[in-house]
């Protein structure tokens, strides 16, 4: 075969003739296909990384609902033996750091002077605080008299939503705390109950849910429903008489973690139907 422009013999299996470099169009060819691989209808997917996943999930989550299934178990049985009432054996008392100071955190080191009598109005002996009148102290020692009369009762919704009292320091001379009297003290942190006091009203504590610890005298012969609602920081309860003593004068829910600190030992009190 030979170039069409300059006629010069072309070398076999090659399509550009030597002489003048033209590329001749009969010579060259398209390069053939190679046949492709036949393919099935459907190929299924690749299960091999999800399957392993899944595994992995399996593997890391049973220890974990197993371990929170015991955690479970646990707490039910610490519920229903700890928080039941126990009376310990003789002499358990003898060695409790409360049995010798028991009420020492209630009453602060430094007693300030009773608050002026303008802070408060007395009706027949029965006190009634004028919050609007204190110079805002967060602690408050109530006087035995006002305007020269006893008092004797803290009245209804006495000390009520006085969130900026801390303390609250009550004379000898009362024997009567009426409902609501101290609800909704929020920062009350704890409260001493003087000997004499025979009777706690209806939600006299209501809400102090700061209150650490009380102390309850055993001149106490009632103590009103609801009295420690919402009580939920009281750890403990101060009572100076004997459990039996107390069993019988408080059968009112009291936050399950309460200990009742009473002459013959303590116990945790828990809710009582």
């Amino acid at each position: 075969m030979k170039c069409p422009i300059c006629e010069a013999p072309l070398r076999p299996g090659t399509d550009r003739c030597p002489s003048c470099g033209y590329r001749c169009p009969q010579t060259h060819t398209a390069p053939t296909e190679q046949p492709s691989e036949p393919r099935s209808a459907y190929t299924p997917p690749n299960k091999s990384k999800k399957s392993t996943g899944c595994c992995c999930c399996l593997a890391i989550l049973l220890p974990v609902l197993i371990f929170a299934i015991g955690a479970i178990f646990s707490f039910a049985e610490f519920v229903m033996e700890d928080f039941a009432f126990a009376v310990p054996e003789p002499g358990y008392y003898e060695d409790d750091p409360y049995a010798q100071e028991p009420f020492e955190d209630l009453i602060p080191e430094s007693v300030p002077t009773p608050a002026a009598d303008d802070c408060f109005l007395l009706v027949d002996q029965t006190l009634y605080f004028l919050p609007e009148n204190w110079d805002g102290s967060p602690i408050l020692n109530v006087p035995e008299t006002v305007a020269g009369e006893k008092v004797a009762a803290i009245g209804p919704d006495c000390f009520r939503d006085c969130t900026d009292l801390t303390t609250i320091l009550l004379p000898e001379t009362v024997t009567t705390i009426d409902a609501n009297a101290f609800s909704g003290c929020s920062k009350l942190r704890g409260l001493y109950i003087p000997d004499g006091v025979e009777s706690i009203g209806q939600d006299a504590f209501a809400g102090c849910i700061d209150m650490e610890a009380i102390y309850i005298p055993a001149s106490v012969q009632s103590i009103a429903e609801h009295a420690f609602d919402d009580c939920a920081s009281l750890l403990y309860i101060f009572y100076g008489g004997t459990f039996e003593e107390w069993d019988a004068l408080c059968d009112d829910y009291i936050n399950p973690f309460t200990t009742a600190v009473c002459l013959d030992g303590h116990y945790y009190h828990g809710s009582v139907d």
